[in-house]
């Protein structure tokens, strides 16, 4: 084997690393990703349309249809049933409370960095708030019970699937 000059060397490094980038450093390159772009949507266009418009508000509609659900089921289990009441209550606020210690005595026991320190307590205690949020949306449900219900059924009828199902076949 011999030696590559300090010339010769470089001139190999340049092949290398030009033959690893061909790609990007082809002045085409740009031009060849749009031509094959622009093939697979002049292909699939009707297709890609359709999805696009309609797979974000079904989606939608089905989110909001089985929360609505959800919500009606809830609200007819709870309703006049104070001993479940009082157990979803009590479970909440042990849940948080307990959450909350087990977050206070991490962040004392166990030394965090400055940034983490700051940043892990609050991120935890922000999910006890939001289930505190979560108690005091279902309260003003339960307040407002017939009112709610109304507007609970009329979004299960608007979005009731059985139903689209059954106008799509006749």
């Amino acid at each position: 084997m011999e030696a590559l000059d300090g010339g010769d060397m470089m001139a190999e490094m340049q092949q290398l690393h030009l033959t690893a980038n061909w790609f990007q450093a082809h002045p085409l390159s740009f031009t060849f990703i749009l031509a094959a772009l622009f093939f697979v949507l002049g292909l699939y266009g009707t297709e890609l349309k359709t999805f696009i418009a309609n797979w974000p508000k079904e989606q939608f509609h089905n989110i909001r249809y089985n929360l609505a659900v959800a919500d009606r089921k809830w609200l007819g289990d709870m309703f006049n049933n104070s001993y479940r009441l009082v157990l979803y209550y009590g479970y909440n606020v042990c849940w948080v409370l307990l959450w909350y210690a087990v977050v206070y005595t991490a962040s004392k026991s166990i030394h965090f960095t400055q940034i983490v320190s700051g940043f892990a307590p609050s991120m935890y205690y922000s999910i006890g708030v939001s289930n505190l949020i979560d108690v005091y949306r279902k309260t003003r449900q339960l307040m407002k019970y017939y009112s709610t219900v109304a507007k609970l059924d009329a979004i299960i009828a608007k979005y009731n699937p059985e139903k689209k199902s059954l106008n799509t076949t006749q």
